[in-house]
Parts: structure tokens; sequence; C-alpha cells
């Protein structure tokens, strides 16, 4: 491999059993390395002479343990283990530095009952395990913002989850402790895939691939979401589908027609946005971890916010009242249209709240208005007009972001308010 003089950054898969030397050249400059879909299962004991290393990618390796050496890299601040072989996450492994956490798609039973002490965590990612708790020390992460516990075995949900700080994405679904039924998908037709020509590919996202197709049977286009599987990042795919079906039939929200059985997995005939729809935003960054970002030289007036918000704030009214949260209402989850007609997709990280607790069940919604507050925050500092204290945007936005959840107002609150200011 050719490497520069200046590295910064490497991407390096070639079946790797250890960490390559050539590296080591590099020690004072790499800020990132990815050795993702490789063969390693052990890290060097001198790998702290990266000290730069901000950024480590083990992906689709063969680590059964996460090595101890990490503890002592002191610019660590995001690590992948996704899609290992992790049985043990022992203590004080890991920088205390430490930011964004995955390690997704593994066999992990417990966390450390030290996990208290990163408390610089904001994302962590552990859906697709074989958790059966969660650690107490857990809440003293007091920063975490997005959470993935789908997918495990967790019988029982602590309170305090629903109450941590700064959290406002959250997913748990395929839990026995919060499972979605079945039964949704019987609400759906169920087609052939033959029955569809594939076009051309519109986008992809964690779940899946989605394409244009054709209905041969009669020449009308759809789109179809292949899901990958029976694990994605989020979650499940089939909690994905059992929720969208459950939520279907609201103008802010995709259309859905069908339901196919592919090769590998489910699929969804959905209805085909028009040319000319584009994401509200875009996905997080390794800076922003958790935040939304946008264009540059993105901007939007009061009146498009005030459109934005009250289709948003709708469609998870409809949500709520289904009985379901979204986990991932994020700008980059949004589709605009040239007049502001707005849809509300990925149902990645949707969860049923029928198995929850009353209580457990209203500080879910609560997180999910923390982040529509997050998205008012993120239009108004993109607005291109003068901004007045007194403005009703600014104090709705301060009530959904209040640190007392009761303080936060329901949806159907929030966008009878929405309405009132698109008179």
């Amino acid at each position: 491999m050719q490497l520069s003089a200046d590295l910064r950054s490497v991407k390096w898969t070639a079946a790797l059993q250890q960490f390559p030397a050539e590296l080591y050249a590099y020690t004072d400059s790499l800020e990132q390395i990815d050795l993702s879909d490789n063969q390693l299962s052990q890290l060097p004991e001198d790998l702290p002479r990266f000290t730069q290393l901000k950024r480590l990618f083990l992906t689709n390796n063969a680590f059964c343990h996460i090595p101890k050496v990490l503890a002592d890299c002191p610019s660590l601040e995001m690590l992948s283990f996704k899609g290992n072989q992790l049985t043990e996450f022992a203590e004080g492994v890991l920088p205390e530095g430490l930011r964004w956490l995955i390690l997704t798609d593994n066999q992990l039973e417990y966390l450390p009952q030290d996990l208290g002490r990163y408390r610089q965590l904001q994302k962590v990612a552990l859906a697709a395990n074989k958790l059966k708790a969660l650690p107490d020390s857990m809440q003293q992460c007091q920063a975490i913002a997005l959470m993935r516990l789908s997918l495990n075995q967790l019988e029982h949900l602590p309170d305090w989850l629903f109450r941590l700080p700064k959290l406002a994405w959250l997913s748990v679904g395929a839990n026995p402790a919060c499972f979605a039924s079945p039964a949704e998908a019987e609400n759906l037709a169920v087609h052939q895939v033959s029955r569809y020509q594939q076009l051309d590919l519109l986008g992809q996202g964690a779940s899946g691939q989605i394409y244009r197709v054709a209905d041969l049977e009669d020449g009308s286009e759809w789109a179809l979401k292949q899901f990958k599987g029976e694990i994605t990042t989020d979650g499940c795919p089939n909690e994905e589908l059992w929720n969208a079906v459950r939520c279907a039939g609201h103008p802010n929200l995709i259309g859905l027609r069908a339901q196919v059985q592919l090769p590998a997995a489910k699929g969804l005939v959905m209805q085909l946005i028009p040319a000319g729809f584009t994401p509200l935003g875009l996905p997080p960054s390794f800076t922003s971890i958790s935040r939304d970002c946008y264009a540059a030289g993105f901007t939007v007036s009061r009146a498009q916010r005030v459109q934005v918000l009250q289709q948003v704030a709708s469609a998870m009214q409809h949500l709520h009242q289904r009985g379901v949260c979204h986990g991932d209402l994020y700008a980059h989850n949004m589709l605009l249209g040239p007049d502001h007609q707005l849809y509300l997709g990925d149902f990645g990280a949707a969860t049923a709240l029928d198995c929850l607790t009353e209580a457990q069940q209203r500080d879910f919604k609560a997180l999910d208005i923390r982040a529509f507050g997050y998205l008012m925050q993120d239009l108004r500092l993109h607005c291109d007009g003068p901004l007045q204290a007194e403005d009703p945007l600014i104090q709705l936005e301060a009530l959904s972001l209040s640190s007392d959840a009761n303080n936060r107002p329901g949806f159907a609150e929030i966008a009878e308010r929405l309405q009132a200011e698109l008179k």
C-alpha cells in the first residue's frame, strides 16, 4: 500500500491477522485507522504510540474481547467493534474520553459495572447482542444523546434509561421487555417480488437499499425497500416493517402498498416520492457526533420553518397516538419538496410502546419531543431573517428542550401551536 508522508487517515483491508507494522511510521499524524473486514483478534501493546488517534474502526474482525490497551490511547474518541465475536467487555478497558462507541452485532451478555466511568459518551450502539441487563452505573453517563439497544435479551428496562438528561434518540425494540407484534403486518397486502422490475437505486441507509421499481401488471412505478438481513445498525428490520405498517395512513408519512418476501429478507413496496424531494439535513459527522449537519448555504425563512415543523409535529402526533416512538427524529430522515411538502421516513429505530409502563411510555415520548426541540433549534440557527426574543417558536423550542420532561408539551399541543402560526 502506497502511503503519503503526512498520513491522517488510512483504510486497510487485506485479510490482516496482525496490526500492520507499516503504520508505525505515522504515529504522530494518524487520526483515523480503519482496519475493518480483516481477521484481527488482538491489538499491539504499544498502540498508545499513536498519540493523535481519534477514531479506530475494527468492524467485521475476530475479536472476542475488548483489548485493555485501548484505555491508554490518549486521544481516542470513537471506536467500532461492530460485527465481531465479543463475549467480554471488562472493566477499565476503554479511555474515559471516549465519545462514540459501536458494539453492534456481537455476543455480549453483560456490560461492565463501571460503565458509568465513561462520562463523555454521547453515542452508544449496542443493538444485536445478548444483553440481559444494563448496569446502574450507566445512568452516570449523562452526556449520552443517542443509544441503540434493540435486538437484545432485556426483560426489564430501568426507569432511569428514559430520563438521561441529554438522551433524544433511543431504540429498544425486539427485546422481551418491548416487542412489536407481527400481527401489524397482516394489514398490508403481500405481493410476489417477481411482480416488480427493478429499475435503479434511489438511496440506502442503515437498514437497507431503496430501488425504483415498475409494477409489471399495470406499469405503475413504486419504491421498493430491501432490508439487510435480520440485523441493522438500529436494530431489527422485522420491527421496522411492523411499526411502519402500524403507523401508515398519514399525509406526511410515505405511503405503503405491499410487503414482499426477498431471498434473504423482507421488503416494502412504498409510494415513489416525486423528483425534487431532497433530505432536509445531512447525517451527523465525526465532529457533531449526534447532531445533524446541513448543506453549506442552507437557509429557511420563518414561514418555511413553521410549515416544516408543523408537518413533522403532525406526523409525530400520529405516531404517538398509534403507540410508537420514532427514535430517530432527525432532519436527514425527512424529505422536503420544492413547495415544502415534507415526508418523515426511516422507522429503523422505531419502538412499539405497548409493553412499557405508563410512566416509561410518557418518558419515551418526551425523548422524541426533545429531538424535535433540537430540530427547532437547528432550523432557527439557519433562519435567514431577524429573530425576535418573544417569538412563540423560541418559547416552544425552549419548552421542547426542557430538562424536566414533564414540562415538555405533547405533539398534539405542539402541532396546534404551530398550526396557529401558519394563519
